[in-house]
């Protein structure tokens, strides 16, 4: 019988986080993207955990143009494209959303802390981790309890 190597990355993608504020970073962030219809955008956001026991376990999230609230579709989160703008770089940059460039430099983006709000739901019959909002890293905590 054949054997499977699994790595220990392999193993911290499988666990399902407990909910609360995790501090992480984006590591990632492709798009824009079309959809296969052409109708939508999306900008893929991988956001890494960096402090913990959970450190390095990557949330995806999909923010899209056509996509009018946080859900998850399977596996994938979607999130509305304006996130990006609304929630996301006021929490990395440590601005007010009023102050956040139209323009904005998803460079600017990257590998910056923040603290991620996880849930945990349902998604056809797997339990999935969601995250549900954004706070500038060491702010997560103070946002408790829920």
């Amino acid at each position: 019988m054949p054997i499977i190597r699994f790595t220990e990355a392999d193993r911290l993608a499988g666990k399902t986080l407990e909910k609360g504020y995790y501090t992480a970073q984006i590591t990632s962030l492709v798009g824009p993207t079309a959809s296969a219809s052409g109708k939508s955008l999306s900008f893929e956001a991988t956001f890494t955990i960096t402090k913990g026991a959970f450190q390095n376990k990557e949330l995806t999230v999909f923010f899209n143009t056509e996509t009018s609230g946080n859900s998850l579709l399977g596996t994938r989160q979607y999130a509305p494209h304006n996130w990006l703008l609304a929630k996301v770089a006021p929490a990395v940059l440590g601005v007010p959303f009023a102050e956040v460039p139209l323009e904005l430099d998803t460079d600017s983006l990257m590998n910056q802390p923040l603290d991620i709000s996880v849930g945990v739901e349902t998604s056809g019959g797997n339990v999935e981790n969601i995250i549900n909002g954004f706070v500038p890293a060491g702010k997560g905590s103070a946002a408790l309890p829920f």
